[in-house]
Formats: structure tokens, sequence, C-alpha cells
């Protein structure tokens, strides 16, 4: 599913205001990573290797 750049914005926003009431932090390197994979610039499979890369690291 593509989404336009003002849906993608929004739902960032909302979704980094989500995790910081529970004290998560959404980095830069974080974002970068969200809107390649809602752009469909890289495959979901690809995303969830490297979130999860990237969560075995900050352990």
């Amino acid at each position: 599913m593509a989404y336009s750049d003002e849906q993608l914005e929004n739902s960032l926003r909302n979704a980094k205001a989500s995790l910081a009431v529970e004290g998560m932090i959404v980095t830069d390197e974080d974002e970068k990573l969200i809107r390649a994979a809602l752009k469909a610039e890289i495959t979901h499979e690809e995303f969830l290797r490297i979130a999860m890369e990237r969560a075995s690291k900050a352990k």
C-alpha cells in the first residue's frame, strides 16, 4: 500500500507520540527505515531483518 507524503508524515508523527508516552524514542535512523518501508523502497522482509538487527544490538 502506497502512502501519500502527508499520510506518511501524519502516521509517523502519531506513532512517535504514542511511543514517547511509553518512554520510547524513535531515532532519525528509525524514521528513515520506517519511511523506506512505507514508501515500498524496501520489502517487508528487509524491514524486519534490519529492525531485528538494530534491536539485537541495542540490548
